[in-house]
């Protein structure tokens, strides 16, 4: 599959990881605010980047409805865009904390998942799966650790390289892996090309503090008392298609830091 001879669609192209790809393969952007006129089309592509989903937090029963039209159901409604192939952006938020490998071809006790949010990307997954089985669309299901890009959202990892905050509320311990923007990029387009299919974890192969990200940026933050300690999960069959995989989040970090320098032409971000 040659992304330069074909149609493409990538959904939440409005900011985050979304706008990057679809910069990127020249796509056809969906936003909240066309996505009802590009339904209404029932233009078929040949390939499909679905990357949108709910932000929503704290998620009760009154809100639920508004969350499934969001995530799950917008992913079955988006896969009858799609002709040949459909990506999926995951995320490592399916995997237990505990007693599983975090391979990707080990099955998931929805019970072991953590948070809501896990559940709702892997319903998600599902419909996926499914479409292809009953279609016979190929698809790839990609499951990502933290993102570090040009359009990221105001998260504490961007925050605290911006210099747009002197304090967090999760601690200076919290343990977080990072990947790029054009690396998921790159990886996509390799995957494509050469016609794999399936699940692929897309994660560092290990993690990193926020206090040494913060050393690494030059800031002086104060730290709050939230613990998060980001899984490390297998990258093996993502390595075999792509070597340069191999990275560590700590060079991701550098590398996020000296685009800013060039960008900004400050020796600090």
């Amino acid at each position: 599959m040659l992304i330069d001879e074909i149609s493409v669609l990538v959904t939440g192209a409005r900011s985050g990881l979304g706008r990057a790809l679809c910069e990127r393969f020249r796509a056809t952007a969906m936003t909240r605010e066309n996505a009802d006129e590009i339904f209404s089309q029932d233009t078929k592509y040949d390939l499909v980047i679905h990357c949108a989903h709910s932000r929503a937090k704290d998620v009760d029963t009154d809100s639920l409805d508004d969350y499934a039209s969001d995530s799950f159901d917008l992913t079955s409604k988006v896969l009858r865009l799609c002709e040949q192939k459909f990506v999926l952006i995951s995320s490592v938020s399916v995997y237990p904390l505990e007693g599983h490998s975090l391979r990707e071809d080990e099955p998931i006790k929805l019970d072991d998942v953590p948070e809501f949010y896990g559940i709702a990307k892997l319903l998600s997954e599902r419909h996926v799966v499914n479409w292809a089985h009953r279609t016979g669309g190929k698809f790839l299901i990609l499951r990502l650790s933290s993102t570090l890009g040009p359009y990221s959202p105001g998260n504490v990892t961007k925050r605290i390289l911006t210099g747009a905050t002197h304090s967090v509320p999760l601690s200076g311990a919290s343990r977080f892996n990072y990947i790029c923007h054009d690396e998921i990029g790159d990886f996509m387009e390799v995957a494509l090309n050469r016609s794999a299919e399936g699940f692929f974890n897309l994660a560092a192969a290990d993690t990193v503090t926020l206090k040494d990200v913060a050393c690494l940026a030059g800031r002086n933050i104060e730290f709050g008392p939230i613990n998060y300690q980001a899984p490390i999960v297998s990258i093996e069959r993502a390595c075999g298609l792509l070597p340069a995989w191999r990275k560590t989040s700590v060079e991701r970090i550098r590398d996020a830091i000296a685009v800013r320098e060039r960008e900004t032409g400050s020796s600090r971000l």
